[in-house]
């Protein structure tokens, strides 16, 4: 009888991935490395080895998935997956030395890079005729030995966790907080990729063709994903009938509500392949005649783009919700043209569009920022201005010309920083925050129903009067500092501030969404400083003794987004006092 664990199995499976994917070991133990040293702060750890030790484990096990098919010197296929990996960390240390330096547009370049390089190792080694059989058998294969590994991972540090706690509470021993940090990486980032990797079907095994379909996908897929895809198109097709009969432009979310139909009739189809494989007639005709259920409302889709187009411009994201939405024509009519035969190009194809999409000089984020850069030359007319005269010069202007101007250098300035605008003006603009820069401009002032200003200030030279608190925190926050206090995180929601203390792993929240209502409908209210009484987020709801908390505001500076009933904070100072 076979054994499904044993150590002498174990070591052997370690030993075939050693031979297998060197390279990949050695970036799997690179990463577990930088993150010991990081968590131990042994010294400061770069962002690029963040970006490099991931994705290039992505690369070198497609690299090796590929190569074992069609090189058999070892030496060599290893060579070449030691080139491609070290292509990436070129591109890594082209990137800015500094995080804070990193545009978003950089940032998207690299998440889009990693995760084409991810999902071609699904399927990679399955690109040429006739394979798809064997690309769906070895993509579930390798989908539940991550889902295994993910679990042994947590399972393994629970564990650990748990015997730490016990020597610490039974023995009295201190026990540093580091060594949680370590178990982590010992168990996640180097245990569980390991065995991952260890359990990647073989060269030979890749390749078998022969597929069955589990009870459970049958059920998931035929019985309850289906009938659920049938009722979301039946209120996406009564929306659609809705704005026939009113003759009005679509919702802007319904890109996002068709693309969601579309993604979940894909999963369908994969899921029920081998089904259709068994001449299974609810799944062939799930498989070929899904997309001309959703046909129309792809068409819908396409209008509601060309609205939010047409209304706020062009935007980098604009730009692939409008290839997704091409590419799920095409994929849908490839579907029905071959009879959803070779479904191995629902993952291929949105992998290729992306990446190019995304490299070289007509990628979207080059096409976006050429864009927006000609509307603003074109308004500016070649002038180059000092903050003041370009005040003066657009007063002259109508309204909707100044608003285009202030969106435009806004995206711009958050997308690709603020030396993309620079050469408008004779003053330089990288130290300014670009909220001060459209005041000098007068632009704040515009009053549009995309966006309304709030802010509110406070002397800081006032006295303020606080009992009742035993601890005290300063808080300055800016939505463009990209490094925060170590001992406090904040972040941002729709209509509240939450601050978590770390050392004492404490969190609350303020809701901050009448406050700066209340600043824009009285902007010329007399300022004070602003009082907000909260208690802990976690002892809200239970019978644990309620901690209260007090933020005193001395500026709040911000903008308000009716449409979405959301808020972003630019910028805030104040306290935070507790018991």
């Amino acid at each position: 009888m076979k054994k499904f664990f044993s150590f002498a199995s174990l070591s052997e499976k370690f030993i075939r991935l050693a031979e297998r994917m060197p390279v990949s070991l050695l970036l799997v133990g690179g990463l577990a490395a930088w993150a010991t040293i990081d968590v131990n702060k042994c010294c400061e750890v770069s962002y690029r080895w963040w970006v490099f030790c991931p994705v290039g484990l992505f690369i070198s096990v497609a690299a090796a998935l590929w190569l074992e098919d069609h090189v058999k010197n070892g030496w060599l296929r290893h060579g070449a997956t030691l080139i491609g990996v070290a292509l990436w960390g070129i591109y890594c240390l082209l990137l800015p030395q500094d995080s804070a330096l990193l545009h978003l547009a950089d940032g998207l370049q690299v998440v889009v890079l990693g995760a084409a390089f991810f999902f071609a190792n699904f399927f990679i080694a399955f690109l040429a005729k006739n394979k798809d059989r064997a690309y769906c058998r070895f993509s579930a294969e390798a989908l539940l030995q991550m889902l295994i590994a993910g679990c042994f991972g947590g399972l393994l540090f629970g564990g650990l966790c748990l015997a730490a706690f016990a020597i610490k509470t039974l023995f009295n021993v201190d026990i540093d907080d580091k060594v949680y940090g370590d178990l982590r990486i010992l168990c996640l980032l180097l245990f569980a990729p390991l065995y991952f990797l260890a359990n990647i079907p073989g060269q030979k095994e890749k390749h078998e063709s022969e597929i069955r379909l589990s009870k459970v996908l049958k059920i998931a897929g035929l019985y309850i994903l289906t009938p659920l895809l049938a009722i979301y198109a039946a209120i996406l097709y009564a929306y659609l009938l809705r704005i026939v009969i009113l003759w009005e432009l679509p919702n802007g979310w319904v890109s996002w509500l068709v693309s969601a139909l579309a993604l979940g009739g894909l999963a369908v189809v994969t899921i029920v392949y081998p089904l259709q494989i068994a001449e299974n007639r609810v799944a062939r005709w799930l498989s070929r005649y899904s997309g001309v259920v959703i046909l129309p409302l792809l068409m819908l889709m396409t209008v509601g783009i060309g609205r939010r187009i047409s209304d706020y411009g062009i935007s980098i994201n604009r730009c692939y919700i409008l290839l997704l939405n091409i590419w799920f024509y095409g994929i849908y009519i490839y579907l029905f043209a071959t009879k959803a035969k070779h479904i191995k190009w629902i993952l291929i194809s949105p992998v290729v569009a992306v990446l190019l999409a995304s490299v070289g000089p007509w990628k979207f984020s080059s096409i976006v920022k050429r864009s927006l850069l000609n509307k603003v030359e074109t308004i500016f007319a070649g002038r180059q201005l000092t903050l003041s005269d370009s005040a003066s010069w657009l007063d002259e202007l109508d309204k909707d010309r100044r608003i285009e101007i202030r969106e435009a250098l806004g995206y711009l300035a958050e997308i690709y920083g603020k030396s993309s605008v620079q050469a408008f003006f004779k003053d330089s603009v990288e130290d300014q925050n670009m909220r001060n820069i459209f005041a000098e401009l007068k632009l704040n002032e515009l009053k549009t129903e995309k966006v309304q200003i709030f802010s509110s200030y406070s002397d800081s030279t006032a006295l303020v009067n606080i009992t009742d608190y035993q601890f005290w925190i300063m808080l300055s926050f800016s939505n463009e500092r990209q490094k925060e206090d170590e001992n406090i995180e904040i972040k941002q929601y729709p209509t509240q501030l939450n601050i978590r203390i770390i050392p004492q792993n404490r969190s609350v929240s303020f809701p901050i969404r009448d406050l700066a209502l209340q600043h824009i409908s009285h902007p010329d209210k007399p300022e004070a400083p602003i009082f907000l009484e909260a208690v802990d987020n976690a002892d809200a709801s239970n019978e644990a003794p309620t901690r209260r908390y007090l933020l005193v505001i001395t500026a709040l500076f911000g903008e308000y987004y009716p449409e979405s009933d959301s808020l972003s904070i630019n910028n805030l100072s104040g306290s935070l006092f507790y018991k």
